[in-house]
């Protein structure tokens, strides 16, 4: 210390009166010093690894509230398309039958409950036109005294009430053609047998695309009686923002923001050899991935612990082989991954 130390400790040490003493308090003091010395240096360690703890965490809130942000922006959006299929029916489908058109399990049924939800004052009908026969349209009733005969309309065109009707005809194009015919003054009309709809009611109809070959034909006749619409596919924002709002699970939602391409439509493309979509050019027409077969798999990842090996097979059932082998590949990364929860409990 003297020959290392400062000049005035060394001038200290040269004039004190007990250098032993001297010596010996200085060492001390040195001892002293180091032990705050690392005190200190132990304090500043936990510091930063406190303050990286509270970044990490305040770092996932960030983005917790930026995904947040960014869904409801995507949920604006699949809003206004809908929005404008919503508006066209309710402004013109007092006079005007609007048919959509779409390929299989795009959403194209579940029109109608967002339409009742819009308008309440109307009495809702769901008329699945594929499993109707002549007599469950109506049936005719005898007047002995005149020896003549009415029609009696089934319970389920809403005739037999005073509110206005929003009638749904769906898979339109599946209907046997006897059927079809009965339906004809209703689409142009708005008359069964003879009896009228009530004045107001709202008619709209679904089919899916003649290219598809699931048995839709619906001649040129009828076609001109409608105003015919193909329906899009929805993109994999829009249907993202309709899953976070129905519980659809997280796996299910990373996989159709990872494999947009899994929204494609094949008329958009006849020469596409997308795996994943519906298409009846090469074959794909059994288990395929749309809106509703990703919806129908959330059920199945959910319950994905209690299947264990039979949850592949049953999501090749439901979204094909292409996609259930790369979901199944999400999954298995996923169950190694510590939840959001985990992460903000336990950030070391």
């Amino acid at each position: 210390q003297y020959k290392s130390g400062t000049l005035s400790q060394s001038l200290e040490l040269l004039f004190s009166s007990d250098p032993t003493l001297y010596l010996s308090s200085a060492a001390s003091l040195e001892a002293i010093t180091r032990r705050k010395s690392t005190q200190l240096r132990k304090y500043e360690s936990a510091e930063q690894q406190l303050n990286a703890t509270s970044l990490t965490v305040a770092d996932r809130l960030a983005q917790v509230k930026a995904l947040q942000k960014k869904l409801a922006e995507r949920s604006a959006l699949a809003q206004r398309k809908l929005a404008q299929a919503e508006a066209l029916i309710r402004t013109c489908g007092h006079t005007n039958t609007v048919l959509l058109r779409g390929q299989p399990g795009v959403g194209k049924s579940s029109l109608l409950h967002t339409l009742t939800h819009h308008l309440p004052d109307y009495y809702p009908c769901y008329v699945d036109c594929a499993n109707l026969d002549l007599g469950d349209l109506g049936m005719p009733l005898v007047n002995r005294e005149t020896e003549t005969t009415s029609y009696a309309p089934n319970v389920r065109f809403g005739i037999h009430q005073s509110r206005p009707v929003l009638l749904m005809l769906d898979e339109l194009g599946k209907a046997p053609r006897p059927v079809l015919n009965m339906l004809l003054p209703v689409i142009l009309e708005r008359r069964l047998g003879d009896k009228q709809l009530p004045t107001g009611s709202i008619i709209f109809a679904t089919t899916n695309l003649d290219s598809d070959g699931v048995g839709d034909n619906i001649p040129a006749h009828a076609y001109n009686r409608m105003t015919v619409v193909n329906l899009a596919n929805p993109t994999s924002s829009e249907w993202l923002a309709w899953a976070m709002a129905n519980n659809v699970a997280a796996e299910v939602c990373t996989f159709a923001e990872q494999y947009s391409q899994v929204f494609e439509c094949y008329a958009d493309n006849p020469e596409t050899k997308n795996p994943y979509i519906f298409n009846p050019l090469t074959g794909n027409t059994r288990a395929f991935v749309s809106p509703r077969s990703l919806a129908h798999a959330s059920h199945i990842v959910r319950h994905r612990q209690t299947l264990g090996e039979a949850t592949l097979p049953a999501l090749i059932g439901t979204v094909g082989e292409s996609a259930a082998r790369d979901m199944d590949a999400l999954l298995r990364i996923s169950d190694k991954l510590p939840s959001l929860q985990t992460i903000v409990e336990h950030p070391t």
